[in-house]
C-alpha cells in the first residue's frame, strides 16, 4: 500500500504514539478523579471531625460551668470563654463543610439553633456570674456585716449585767451571746453549701435568737434581726436562681446543644460514607478502563512487531551479511533479489556499488598507513622540541636569576652603608630597575611554563589574611609614589587556614593590585574581599580590586586578557609593560579552578574581580570575631573626600554612628565612660577643632585618629597628640586590632607606654659554621656577607665536588647552602653522595632560581631539608637559620 518504508514507520510509530497517549489519558483522567474524590472524602471526614469536637466542647463547656461554680475561679472563667469561642469559630466552620458538601437546608437550621442555644447559653452563664456576685455581695457586705453588728450589740448587753439582776436576767443574755455566735455560724454553712437543711437551721437559729431578744425591749437588736431576716431572705432567692439557671435552663440549653450535634455528626457520617461509596465505584471503573487500555495497547503493538520483524528487520540482517562479506574482502557468492521498491531495496542496489568501493578504499588505507607513519616522525621532532624549549627555560631561569640575585644582594648591601643623600638615591633606584626586570622576567619565564604546560599548582595550607595583607602593604608602598590611597575590607570570619597555591594566589592579586597603580592617577585602590559560599569542605573567595583610574572601553575589554595585549599602543608607550601580567593572572586563576572578570567604565575605573576556590585545612579554626563590646563608638569625619569606614569597624562595637563635620554633636554631647570617638580625617584640622579635641582629651574621652595615607603629612597636627591611637588605610586586621586595642584601653596604654623603654633593633646573632655552595663569584660574595651578619663563620665551595670532599674531609658544618645548578657536580647529585655517607643529620638548604613545586620536590627527595628561592634575602636566611641553628646572645 505504502512503497516507502520511512512512511510505514512513521505510521507504526504514530499508532504506538497514539496508543500511549491514549493509555496516559485514561490514567491521568482515573488519577484525576481517585484525588478529587479522595480530597472531597478527606475534608468530609474533617467536617466530621469538627462536628465530633463540638460535643466535646460543649461538655468541657458544662463541665466547667460547674467547676466555676464551685470555686468561682477567673481562670475557669478564662477557660469558659475560651470554650465558647471554639465553639463558635467551630460551628462557622461546620456551616461552610454544610453548605459546600451540600448536606442539606435541615442541617444549616439544626447550627442556626446551636448558635442561639450558644447565645442563650453565653446570656445565661453571664446571669449566673451576675448572680453569684449579688450572692457574694448580699453575704459579704450586708449578712456578715450586720451579724457583726449583731455579736458586737448582745456582748454589749451581757457586759451590762448588774450585781442585784436576778440570775435568770444574766443567763437570758448569756444565752443571746451564744445564739448569735450561732447564727454567724449557720451564715456561714449556708453560703457554703446551700441547701434546705441549711436554710432551715439558719431560719431556727434566727427565730429562738429573736424569741430572747424580744423580752429585753432593744429596738437596736430588733431592726438588727429585722434586716438580717430580710437579707438572708433575699440571699435564698438569688441561690435559688443561679441553681434554676445552672442545673436546669443551661443543662437543658446543653442537652439539645449535644443532641442537635449529634444528630449533625450522624448525618456527616452519613455522608462520608456515601463519598466512599461514590470514590470506590471511580475506582473500579478506572481499573476497568486501565485494563482495556493495556489489552488493546498489547494486541496493537503485536501487530505492528510482527509487521517490522517481517518488512524491517529480517531483510535488514540479510543485507547486512552481505555488506560484512564485502567488508572482509571475500568474494561475494549470494546475489539477493531486489523485489521491493523502498528504502530497503535500494540499500540492496547500495551493496554491489560498494563492492566496487571497497578495492579503492584498500588502496588509501595503505596510503594512509604511510602517512601515519609520518606523523608519528613528526610528534617524535615535536616532542624534543618540547623537552628541549623545557631544558631551555630551566637554564634560562637559572642564568638569568643567578645574576641578579648579585645585583640585588649587592644592592641590598650596599644599602646598609652610610650613604649621602645622593648616593642613596642611585641605590634605590638600582633596587627599584631591578625589581622592574625581575618582574619582566618572571612574567615571561610564567607564560612560557605556562605556553609549555610545566607550570605546577601547589595545594600547601597557608593562612589568607596573611597573604591579603602582605598582598596589600605591597601595593600600598607602590600606590605611596603617587599617592594614591589603598583601601580594604578583609572579613574576621573567614577560616583560619585554606589549602592552595599562596604564591600564584598573591601573584594574581599583585598583578592585578600594580595593574591598577599603573592606571590610576588620583583617588584610590580598594581591596574588597568577600565568602561568597562555604560548604563543610572547601569554600569560594571573591576578591573585588576596584581604581578610580582611566578605565577600559567595551571594545577594549574584549582583548585585555590576550597574550602581549595592552588596551592600545599609547598604552604601551606611555605607561610600559610586557603585556603579559592579565594574560598570565587569567592563566594562573583557570589554573588553580578560578576565574577572573573586568568590569570598567572608561575614565572612571575598573574593578577587576578573582573568584577563587579553596579547600579548608581540616578542623581548620575560624578567625576569632573581635568581641563585639559594649562601646558605642562615634566616627567624626573631618574633611571632603573621607573614607566610609563604619563597615570596618563593625564587629568591634556595640552600635556605630556618623558625625559630619559641620555638626556641633561633638561639643554638646555629654559623654559616657563606654562611649569612643574616631576622627576620620582626609584634610587639616581647623583650630576650632583642634582645641574640640584637646577639651575631649582633657575630659579623658577616648579619641583615635584615622587617616587616608596621601594625608598624613597635611594631618601633621594630629602629631601634637603623641599617646593617641593613630590608624592609616589601608585598615589592615591586624592594624585594627591594634588600634582598637589601643583605643579600647587607652588609659592603660599610656601609663604603660611612658615605662617602656626604647628598643634598640640589631640583627639576630647565630652560633655555627656554614658552607656556602655557589660557583657564581658575586652570589658568593652577597652569600657571605649576608652570613658574617649574623655572626656566622663560613667556607666556600665552587661545585658540588668541592662540597663534597670539604664535607667528608672536615664534616663539622652546622649547615650547608646548597645551590642545586653548578658544574662538574650538581647540587642535587651533591647532597645524594652526602647522604650516602650517613650524615643525615647535617642540614643542607637548597639555593635556586626554580620556584616550582616540582623543583622544590627534587630537592626534598635528593636529601635537601629545606629550599630557598633566588634573588636570595636577608630574611629568608633569617627564617632558615632561626628554624635550624642556636641563637647566640652578647655574651658568648
Amino acid at each position: 500500500m505504502f512503497r516507502s518504508l520511512k512512511l510505514q514507520l512513521i505510521i507504526s510509530l504514530t499508532i504506538i504514539i497514539l496508543l500511549f497517549i491514549g493509555q496516559e489519558y485514561v490514567s491521568y483522567q482515573s488519577q484525576k478523579l481517585l484525588a478529587t474524590g479522595l480530597a472531597s472524602s478527606q475534608k468530609i471526614a474533617e467536617g466530621v471531625v469538627q462536628v465530633k469536637t463540638l460535643e466535646k466542647d460543649v461538655l468541657d463547656l458544662q463541665r466547667n460551668v460547674l467547676i466555676y461554680k464551685e470555686n468561682k475561679g477567673s481562670s475557669v472563667l478564662k477557660r469558659l470563654n475560651d470554650i465558647m469561642t471554639s465553639v463558635t469559630h467551630k460551628l462557622d466552620i461546620t456551616t461552610l463543610f454544610i453548605k459546600k458538601n451540600n448536606i442539606g437546608a435541615d442541617q444549616e437550621i439544626a447550627i442556626n439553633s446551636m448558635r442561639n442555644h450558644l447565645k442563650d447559653y453565653r446570656e445565661n452563664f453571664d446571669s449566673v456570674v451576675l448572680l453569684l456576685n449579688k450572692k457574694n455581695e448580699l453575704f459579704h457586705e450586708k449578712i456578715v456585716d450586720r451579724l457583726s453588728i449583731l455579736k458586737t450589740i448582745t456582748t454589749e448587753v451581757s457586759n451590762d449585767i448588774k450585781p442585784n439582776q436576778p440570775i435568770q436576767l444574766t443567763l437570758n443574755n448569756n444565752k443571746i451571746d451564744d445564739l448569735t455566735l450561732e447564727l454567724q455560724l449557720a451564715a456561714y454553712e449556708y453560703f457554703l453549701l446551700s441547701d434546705a437543711e441549711r436554710t432551715l437551721n439558719f431560719q431556727n437559729t434566727l427565730n429562738t435568737l429573736n424569741t430572747k431578744i424580744k423580752p429585753l425591749n432593744i429596738d437596736v437588736l430588733n431592726a438588727s434581726l429585722a434586716a438580717i431576716s430580710a437579707d438572708f431572705l433575699l440571699l435564698t432567692q438569688v441561690t435559688r436562681n443561679y441553681n434554676y439557671l445552672v442545673n436546669v435552663v443551661m443543662s437543658g440549653s446543653a442537652n439539645e446543644f449535644l443532641y442537635l450535634a449529634k444528630n449533625l455528626s450522624d448525618v456527616a457520617l452519613q455522608h462520608l460514607n456515601t463519598s466512599n461509596s461514590n470514590l470506590n465505584t471511580v475506582i473500579d471503573e478506572s481499573i476497568f478502563h486501565g485494563n482495556i487500555m493495556f489489552v488493546i495497547g498489547i494486541l496493537l503493538t503485536s501487530i505492528i512487531t510482527i509487521y517490522a520483524l517481517n518488512r524491517l528487520i529480517f531483510p535488514i540482517q540479510k543485507v547486512t551479511k552481505v555488506f560484512d562479506t564485502l567488508a572482509a574482502n571475500k568474494e561475494l557468492h549470494e546475489q539477493l533479489e531486489v523485489d521491493r521498491d523502498d528504502e530497503i531495496g535500494q540499500l540492496i542496489k547500495s551493496a554491489s556499488i560498494f563492492q566496487l568501493k571497497n578495492q579503492q578504499t584498500n588502496d588509501l588505507l595503505i596510503k594512509s598507513q604511510r602517512f601515519n607513519e609520518q606523523l608519528v616522525a613528526s610528534q617524535e621532532k615535536a616532542e624534543k622540541a618540547t623537552q628541549s624549549k623545557s631544558i631551555f627555560l630551566a637554564n634560562m631561569s637559572h642564568e638569568i636569576r643567578t645574576p641578579m640575585n648579585g645585583i640585588i644582594g649587592l644592592t641590598d648591601l650596599l644599602s646598609l652603608k652610610e650613604l649621602d643623600e645622593e648616593e642613596r638615591d642611585y641605590v634605590d633606584k638600582i633596587r627599584y630597575s631591578s625589581n622592574i626586570l625581575m618582574s619582566v622576567i618572571n612574567d615571561i619565564l610564567d607564560f612560557s611554563k605556562i605556553e609549555a604546560g610545566k607550570i605546577d599548582i601547589e595545594k600547601v595550607p597557608f593562612e589568607p589574611i596573611k597573604i591579603f595583607e602582605n598582598v596589600i602593604e605591597a601595593i600600598t608602598i607602590k600606590a605611596a609614589e603617587k599617592n594614591i590611597n589603598v583601601r580594604c575590607l578583609i572579613p574576621y570570619d573567614m577560616p583560619k587556614q585554606f589549602i592552595g597555591d599562596p604564591v600564584r594566589f598573591s601573584q594574581i592579586l599583585l598583578n592585578l593590585g600594580n595593574n591598577a597603580v599603573k592606571f590610576t592617577h588620583s583617588g584610590a585602590i580598594t581591596f574588597d574581599v568577600k565568602v561568597t559560599e562555604e560548604h563543610k569542605e572547601h569554600l569560594i573567595i571573591l576578591v573585588d580590586i576596584s581604581d578610580t583610574g582611566i578605565g577600559v572601553s567595551d571594545a577594549q575589554q574584549k582583548n585585555i586578557f590576550n597574550d602581549f595585549t595592552q588596551a592600545d599602543d599609547s598604552t604601551n608607550r606611555k605607561f610600559g609593560g610586557t603585556g603579559l601580567g592579565l594574560s598570565i593572572s587569567k592563566q594562573l586563576a583557570e589554573l588553580m579552578a578560578g576565574e577572573i572578570s573586568l568590569t570598567s567604565t572608561l575614565n572612571q575605573g575598573s574593578t577587576f574581580s578573582v573568584l577563587m576556590p579553596f579547600e579548608l585545612v581540616a578542623q581548620s579554626i575560624v578567625q576569632p570575631l573581635p568581641a563585639a563590646n559594649i562601646n558605642k563608638l562615634f566616627i567624626w569625619n573631618i574633611g571632603d573626600y573621607v573614607a566610609i569606614i563604619k563597615n570596618n569597624f563593625t564587629a568591634y562595637y556595640s552600635s556605630i554612628e556618623q558625625v559630619d563635620t559641620n555638626s556641633n554633636f561633638i561639643e554638646e554631647k555629654q559623654w559616657a565612660k563606654n562611649e569612643v570617638l574616631v576622627i576620620n580625617l582626609s584634610g587639616k584640622l581647623s583650630q576650632h577643632q583642634l582645641a574640640t579635641i584637646k577639651v575631649l582629651l582633657q575630659d579623658n574621652i577616648k579619641v583615635g585618629f584615622c587617616c587616608d595615607a596621601h594625608a598624613l603629612t597635611a594631618c601633621s597636627a594630629i602629631n601634637n597628640f603623641v599617646n593617641q591611637p593613630k590608624i592609616h588605610h589601608p585598615l589592615l586586621p591586624s592594624k585594627l586590632k591594634r588600634f582598637n586595642d589601643e583605643l579600647l584601653h587607652l588609659n592603660e596604654a599610656q601609663a604603660t607606654q611612658s615605662k617602656k623603654p626604647t628598643a634598640i633593633v640589631t640583627t639576630p646573632q647565630y652560633k655555627g659554621h656554614v658552607l656556602i655552595v655557589e660557583d657564581n663569584t658575586i652570589n658568593q660574595m652577597v652569600a657571605r656577607k649576608i652570613i658574617m651578619s649574623f655572626g656566622l663563620t663560613y667556607d666556600i665551595a665552587e661545585d658540588g665536588q668541592q662540597a663534597v670532599t670539604k664535607v667528608l674531609n672536615s664534616p663539622d658544618y652546622d649547615l650547608i647552602f646548597m645551590d642545586v645548578q653548578m658544574p662538574i657536580m650538581d647540587g642535587y647529585e651533591a647532597t645524594r653522595t652526602i647522604r650516602a655517607a650517613k650524615l643525615n643529620k647535617l642540614i643542607i638548604c637548597g639555593l635556586s632560581a626554580n620556584a616550582m613545586a616540582s623543583d622544590i620536590e627534587k630537592g626534598k627527595s635528593s636529601g635537601m631539608n629545606d629550599y630557598i628561592t633566588k634573588p636570595i634575602s636577608q630574611n629568608d636566611v633569617q627564617r632558615i637559620l632561626h628554624k635550624y641553628l642556636t641563637a647566640s646572645s652578647h655574651l658568648d
